[in-house]
C-alpha cells in the first residue's frame, strides 16, 4: 500500500524503538479503494509518554484515551495507543479506556469492519474482522454484534448511513436490522453531532440516502418537524442527485447550503429557520438558507432594473446561489422547465455580470448621500430611512441619478411629498 513518506517515517522510528505501529481506520479504508485521504492516523503498542519521548514536536490532544499529536514536517499526524474501551455510559462514550499490547483488540473496538483495519510496510495488511472483503462487495457491515456497537455509541448508525452515502455501498442484513431495533437510542446524540452527519449525508456522492433516515426509523427520534417535512416531500430526496457530478466528488459548503434549500424548498421559512437553529447552524448559515428558500419562487430578473434590485437585495454571492438553485428546481421539473428556465436566464446572467462590470451603485452605502446629509435638510426619524430606500430604487433604475445634487433634489422632492412619514 502506497502511504505518505512521513506517516511511514513515524512508524518507521516507532519500530525502531521495539513498539508496533500502522496506519489505521479510515486511511486504510480508503487506500484500499483507490481515493485520497483525509487524513492518517496511527496505532501503537507504544504508551503516550514514550511517543512523546520519541518525537521532539508533540502536542497533547486526547492524552487520558491515548492520542499524542506528532508534528512531522509541519503536518499533524494523531498517534494513539492500542485501547480497549470500559463500559459505555450515555449510549455515546466509553467511562473509561485502557491502553492493550493487542492490535486486535484495539481493531474490535471499532464501528465497522471496513475501519478496522490496520496496515504497515513490515507486516502489510491487518484485517481480523474482514473489512477488506466488505470492501469488495460494497457493505457497510458492524464489528462483532452490531446491536451492542450501536448500544455503545448510538452515532454510529447515523455513521452507517453516512458511509453508505459516501461510499456508495449497501449496508449489511443484520447491521441495518441492527439499526432499526436500536434507532429510538439515536435521540441520545447531540444536536450538533446529528447536523454533522446529516450534513456529510446530504454533502456526499449519493445524497439520496437520506432516504434511509425514514426507512430504518432514526428520523422521527433525531428531529419530529423534520421528519414530518420529509415524510410528506419524500419525492424531493430523490431528486437531490440532481446536485451530484463525479461519485468521488463532496460537496462544498456552498454547495452543501444549495443542497440544504433546495432539499427544504418547500418548507415555510418561519419553520426552516427554527429547524435551522434548533441543529446549530451558524446565523450566517440560516440567513442564506432561509434567503433562498424565502426567493426560490421569484421570476428571474430580465430587466436592468429588476437586476440591480436583486443585487441590492440579495448581494452578488446569493444571487448566484439562487440562480443555480433556481436552475436545479427547473431541471427537476423536466425538459420543458429546464428550456424556458436556460433561455431567461442567459440574459439574466448577460445583465448582471454587465451591472457588476459597470460597478453599479446597488447599496445604500454605495449612494453617495448619506442619513447626516438627509437629516440636515430636515429630514427626521423614518422619513430618513423611506427617502435612502427611496433614492436607492431611484438609482436602481437610473445609475446616472446617483450624483449628490441629483439626490438631494430628489430627496427634497420626496419630503415634500412624504413629509408625514
Amino acid at each position: 500500500m502506497d502511504i505518505p513518506n512521513a506517516v511511514s517515517c513515524i512508524i518507521q522510528k516507532l519500530e525502531s524503538a521495539g513498539f508496533e505501529a500502522y496506519a489505521v481506520g479510515g486511511c486504510v479504508r480508503d487506500r484500499l479503494l483507490g481515493r485520497r485521504p483525509h487524513d492518517w492516523d496511527i496505532t501503537t503498542s507504544a504508551q503516550p509518554a514514550d511517543v512523546k519521548a520519541l518525537f521532539p514536536h508533540t502536542f497533547d490532544t486526547g492524552i487520558q484515551h491515548g492520542t499524542v499529536t506528532v508534528l512531522w514536517a509541519k503536518t499533524a499526524y494523531e498517534v494513539t495507543t492500542f485501547r480497549v474501551d470500559g463500559a459505555y455510559r450515555d449510549y455515546r462514550r466509553p467511562e473509561s479506556v485502557a491502553f492493550t499490547q493487542n492490535l486486535v483488540e484495539d481493531l474490535r473496538r471499532r464501528d465497522f469492519t471496513i475501519n478496522a483495519m490496520a496496515y504497515s510496510q513490515a507486516r502489510g495488511l491487518v484485517d481480523p474482522f474482514g473489512g477488506e472483503r466488505d470492501l469488495r462487495q460494497r457493505l457497510i457491515r458492524g464489528v462483532g454484534d452490531p446491536v451492542l456497537r450501536f448500544r455503545e455509541d448510538a452515532l454510529r448508525m447515523l455513521r452507517a448511513i453516512r458511509f453508505s452515502s459516501q461510499l456508495g455501498f449497501t449496508i449489511a442484513p443484520d447491521t441495518y436490522a441492527a439499526i432499526l431495533s436500536e434507532a429510538p437510542l439515536i435521540a441520545h446524540v447531540s444536536r450538533e453531532r446529528l447536523r454533522d452527519e446529516l450534513c456529510q449525508i446530504l454533502g456526499s456522492c449519493a445524497p439520496e440516502k437520506l432516504r434511509l433516515l425514514l426507512d430504518t426509523g432514526l428520523l422521527v427520534h433525531m428531529d419530529k418537524p423534520l421528519h414530518a417535512y420529509l415524510t410528506q416531500y419524500a419525492a424531493e430526496i430523490d431528486k437531490l442527485s440532481v446536485w451530484v457530478k463525479d461519485e468521488k466528488d463532496e460537496a462544498s459548503k456552498s454547495e452543501l447550503l444549495l443542497r440544504l434549500a433546495f432539499l427544504l424548498h418547500f418548507m415555510p421559512v418561519t419553520e426552516a429557520e427554527a429547524l435551522l437553529r434548533s441543529f446549530h447552524f451558524s446565523n450566517k448559515e440560516v440567513a442564506t438558507v432561509t434567503m433562498l428558500i424565502a426567493h426560490v419562487s421569484d421570476p428571474l430578473p430580465l430587466s436592468p432594473y429588476e437586476v440591480r434590485k436583486q443585487l441590492g437585495a440579495l448581494g452578488a454571492d446569493t444571487s448566484q446561489a439562487l440562480l443555480t438553485l433556481q436552475g436545479a428546481v427547473a431541471k427537476v421539473e423536466g425538459a420543458g422547465a429546464l428550456a424556458q428556465f436556460e433561455q431567461q436566464a442567459a440574459q439574466a446572467r448577460a445583465l448582471r455580470a454587465a451591472s457588476l462590470t459597470n460597478q453599479d451603485p446597488l447599496a445604500l452605502a454605495d449612494l453617495r448621500i448619506n442619513g447626516r446629509a438627509l437629516q440636515a435638510m430636515g429630514l427626521q426619524g423614518k422619513q430618513i430611512g423611506a427617502a435612502l430606500q427611496y433614492l436607492l430604487d431611484m438609482v436602481w433604475q437610473n445609475p446616472d441619478q446617483n450624483e449628490p445634487e441629483a439626490l438631494r433634489a430628489a430627496a427634497l422632492a420626496f419630503d415634500e411629498t412624504h413629509g408625514n412619514i
